[in-house]
């Protein structure tokens, strides 16, 4: 922190992030300086978002137009636009997977044309990956890139205007065995068990795992945004497990999120996003699918049901219930 404050032009001025990653290099950990000094409303970042870096990459070796054509599309999905046709910003997720998933027809085009408004029907239809989701994600993402640039005036026609995609056959999620489950849910680990019962009996969404609060929970409920979630006894004893033990482990934590680890104790931020899966030795998600799929079973695919106990779209419900009466229809042919 004296480094930091010599450093100072201004006195009182906000820290930018790029001295405190200069001084990293002389072995002094930064992680507790960066949060509280961010607590502290004392923190300037100033460093470039990472998607900036990494689109700059995939665009690198790019006709020079092309590039600025996906230049025009990644500044609308990012920042948005006001003017018509008026578009929300779009979070760094989205924008890396539809991009990614484009690239490849991209790479394909600029080996011979020098725009995307040379590019047809024909050359979509040729770049298209016959079937299954690959398909999908990559007419996606070029929808997102000609529809953007049209209303942008950037192209004159976009060529993936009437191109129909084929339903998407789901794979069925693969089922966890008993045996795993039971060794995760009697795991002398009580952060393992916890997270075991929160996916088996709540199909909890793994990415809310790691942001749950240790004030999201109280009478016996836990509240994630609009949905409370009435927690099934099981899980009530292996939380009050945990917590006695999270309370012992580091009594003097400031981390206010419910799981925290060695690292996450000594700052404020939550666990990583595969902090969980490397936690159970299972793919999280694998268990959280087959706990709704479960669901559907033993409901005979109600989409209500599955979409109020689990916090579904009637889109997303409707995947594991079309499994549901599939799996009907086929006991039901076996017995005739």
């Amino acid at each position: 922190m004296h480094i930091l404050l010599g450093q100072q032009e201004t006195i009182g001025a906000p820290i930018r992030c790029s001295d405190i990653d200069a001084i990293a290099k002389l072995k002094v950990s930064t992680v507790a300086l960066t949060d509280a000094l961010d607590a502290a409303g004392m923190l300037d970042d100033d460093r470039p978002p990472s998607i900036v870096g990494w689109f700059d990459t995939k665009i690198n070796g790019l006709p020079e137009t092309i590039a600025a054509e996906l230049g025009v599309w990644f500044d609308v999905m990012r920042h948005g636009s006001t003017t018509p046709p008026r578009s929300k910003p779009r979070s760094d997720l989205t924008i890396g997977q539809q991009l990614r998933s484009a690239m490849p027809a991209v790479e394909t085009w600029a080996t011979r044309h020098t725009s995307l408004r040379e590019v047809t029907r024909d050359d979509i239809y040729t770049a298209l990956p016959a079937s299954g989701w690959q398909r999908t994600h990559m007419l996606q993402g070029l929808r997102s890139i000609f529809r953007t640039l049209k209303g942008r005036k950037v192209v004159f026609t976009n060529p993936t205007t009437h191109i129909r995609q084929p339903h998407t056959n789901h794979p069925i999620p693969a089922p966890v065995g008993l045996a795993t489950i039971r060794n995760l849910l009697d795991s002398p680990n009580t952060a393992r068990a916890l997270t075991a019962a929160l996916l088996c009996y709540h199909a909890i969404r793994v990415k809310d795992l790691r942001h749950i609060g240790l004030t999201d929970i109280y009478d016996r409920r836990l509240h994630l945004g609009d949905q409370t979630i009435v927690l099934a006894d099981a899980v009530i004893e292996r939380l009050d497990t945990y917590l006695f033990h999270r309370h012992y482990t580091w009594p003097n934590t400031a981390n206010e999120h419910l799981f925290i680890n060695i690292r996450s104790a000594h700052h404020t931020r939550p666990v990583d996003s595969s902090w969980h899966t490397r936690l159970l030795g299972t793919p999280a998600q694998q268990i959280r699918q087959d706990r709704i799929l479960d669901e559907a079973f033993a409901t005979g695919g109600d989409l209500r049901q599955i979409s109020d106990l689990f916090g579904l779209s009637v889109a997303q419900a409707n995947i594991y219930a079309n499994h549901a009466h599939h799996a009907a229809l086929s006991d039901q042919a076996g017995h005739d």
